[in-house]
């Protein structure tokens, strides 16, 4: 994980401003804004990487978890985070006139070499839906990229950059691999000098221990 000093030079390297500033440590230093969801179609399972020092939760196999094995793993991601303080969007409705005004919870917040992004996860079918639905909030360019304009405008207060990533993106072999092959990345254990782990991987660990162990007696 990032130091502070590493931070603060990410920062000044990607000119955040303070809304930004104010707003990345404080998703850092804090348990997720919600605990993650399951139903019928998902099921939450827990990741335990080898960038973070805690557990991170995963929504579905299929979106969240394959994106956070591949964050794990790639060259480019320093930290992320799921369930981060939520955004508010505004849109037009199908109707093109009535305009709607909401809430939304990225899934993770991913902070990176080149930029910092809120991400939401889905699957490629439920955005085709989407995109017919609330085409003023889901839409897909010419590249075949899938795009939301009302987040992405939200992100841009925080200096940062809103991406959805559809399932189509997964590489099942590339992820089936990569947890194969993870024990052997890991390398040595590092030596342990009696030192207290950070107070914000405390606390992040505590809360979705707390989510999954309550989701346990519920089932």
């Amino acid at each position: 994980m990032l130091t502070d000093a590493e931070l603060h030079q990410l920062f000044e390297k990607l000119q955040l401003p303070e809304v930004g500033r104010a707003r990345v440590p404080f998703i850092r230093d804090n348990p997720p804004s919600r605990a993650v969801r399951t139903n019928k179609a998902s099921g939450k399972t827990r990741y335990a990487g080898i960038k973070m020092p805690f557990v991170v939760e995963a929504e579905a196999v299929s979106t969240e978890y394959a994106a956070i094995v591949e964050w794990d793993h790639d060259e480019e991601t320093l930290e992320y985070y799921s369930q981060p303080q939520a955004l508010k969007i505004a849109y037009l409705g199908p109707d093109r006139v009535r305009r709607i005004t909401t809430q939304t919870t990225p899934d993770y917040l991913r902070i990176t070499r080149s930029g910092i992004a809120f991400v939401e996860c889905k699957r490629e079918e439920q955005l085709e839906r989407l995109a017919k639905e609330q085409p003023g909030r889901y839409q897909r360019d010419h590249d075949g990229r899938w795009r939301s304009p009302p987040s992405v405008v939200a992100a841009a207060e925080f200096g940062c950059l809103f991406e959805i990533r559809s399932s189509a993106a997964n590489n099942w072999t590339l992820i089936e691999n990569l947890e194969l092959l993870k024990d052997f990345t890991i390398g040595e254990p590092a030596e342990v000098d009696g030192s207290q782990p950070p107070p914000h991987a405390v606390a992040r660990e505590e809360a979705c221990g707390t989510a999954w162990r309550e989701g346990a007696n519920q089932a």
